[in-house]
């Protein structure tokens, strides 16, 4: 009797396996889609008070009035300034490229953008903001 209890057990689950891979593809090819990932990395540029983003292939700088120069220090400013940045400035203000070799890009700067093309965000900061060394002229 015990004999014929664990024999029943081992075909009800052997049923149960069956039952739940009958639910699965067989017999078809499945395609399946390759994982894609993007990041996008922030910085804080001390010497000229840019927020850079930074891609796989683009670092975009944007310069920061004084009111955002003093929030990027507090607790959530970076944070606030990210979100900003990307939803608000980026694809929105015109580019202007800037050099590698441009001598008013800070060191830290280049070394975060190296072997990435870099755009200036043409943003109109508050005029009692420093203008820009690294683009005097407008585009």
């Amino acid at each position: 009797m015990a004999y014929t209890h664990e024999v029943l057990s081992i075909v009800l689950v052997c049923f149960v396996g069956y039952a739940v891979s009958a639910g699965t593809t067989r017999g078809t090819t499945v395609y399946h889609e390759p994982s894609i990932s993007a990041g996008i990395r922030f910085g804080y540029d001390a010497v000229l008070h840019y927020l850079i983003a930074q891609t796989s292939g683009t670092c975009f700088m944007a310069p920061l009035n004084h009111d955002e120069m003093d929030h990027i220090h507090t607790t959530r400013g970076l944070e606030d300034l990210e979100i900003k940045m990307v939803r608000e400035w980026i694809g929105q203000f015109a580019e202007t490229r800037i050099y590698h070799g441009d001598p008013n890009l800070p060191e830290d700067t280049r070394k975060m953008c190296s072997n990435r093309d870099i755009f200036l965000l043409q943003r109109d900061v508050d005029t009692s903001s420093p203008l820009s060394p690294l683009a005097t002229a407008q585009p």
